[in-house]
């Protein structure tokens, strides 16, 4: 359930783990193991690394949509298509 939770909530927008513990009311604990499985399902992308806006400090940036995903990743992925491996 709740990694349905936090794949929901990071569909539409590009979070921090604070972010997604005051947008979800989940613990700390279970956001960061939630995160660890959609990472090895690969439905979780890395969006950047920037001030958090409920914090204020640099953290990572998460999301489950590609679109939000690192500009990088996209590349890479034009690469790969491409056949180059």
């Amino acid at each position: 359930m709740e990694l349905k939770q936090i794949l929901q909530y990071l569909r539409d927008k590009s979070a921090t783990e604070a972010m997604i513990k005051n947008g979800t009311g989940l613990s700390l604990r279970t956001i960061k193991h939630c995160l660890t499985e959609l990472r090895k399902a690969e439905m979780l992308w890395d969006a950047g690394f920037k001030p958090c806006e409920i914090t204020g400090e640099p953290n990572q940036y998460y999301t489950s949509n590609p679109d939000y995903a690192r500009p990088c990743l996209h590349q890479l992925k034009l690469w790969e298509g491409q056949g180059h491996e």
